[in-house]
Order: structure tokens, then sequence, then C-alpha cells
């Protein structure tokens, strides 16, 4: 969560990561990484009545699945 003390406004770059609303600040939240690359996105957290703002840079790991791979050395010959 992010809190000021002063009247700001928060956005994104990117569709996987949301922003919420909440009594004492935001939430930034992230959805899960369905595919095999890494991605980035940003967060801009702005003032226009201070001209103040600040990017928060997010990077999120490919999926990682529970799959196990077969070993070469179990094959039989």
């Amino acid at each position: 969560a992010i809190t000021a003390n002063i009247d700001y406004e928060a956005s994104t770059d990117a569709d996987w990561i949301t922003i919420e609303n909440t009594t004492g600040g935001i939430n930034v939240k992230c959805s899960s990484n369905p595919t095999d690359n890494s991605r980035s996105g940003n967060v801009v957290i702005a003032s226009n009545e201070y001209g103040l703002s600040k990017v928060v840079k997010i990077a999120q790991s490919p999926y990682a699945s529970n799959k196990k791979l077969p070993s070469p050395l179990g094959r039989r010959h």
C-alpha cells in the first residue's frame, strides 16, 4: 500500500497491474504471469498540485510450473 500526506493520482501502463484506491492510500496488485516470458510495467504516482511524480517499475518472472521434466538418465534400454 502507498500512502501520502498530499493529493495524488496513480496510473499504470500495464493491463496486468491494477490499482485500487483505499481509505488510507492505494493498493497495487499484479496478476500472475501465464507466459514463458518475463514482463515489466510501471506505476506512476503523481501530484499535479505540487508537480511531483515517481515511477515504480515492476518486473515479473515467467510462469513457473510444477511439471517435472523427464530425466534423460531414466530411460530403459
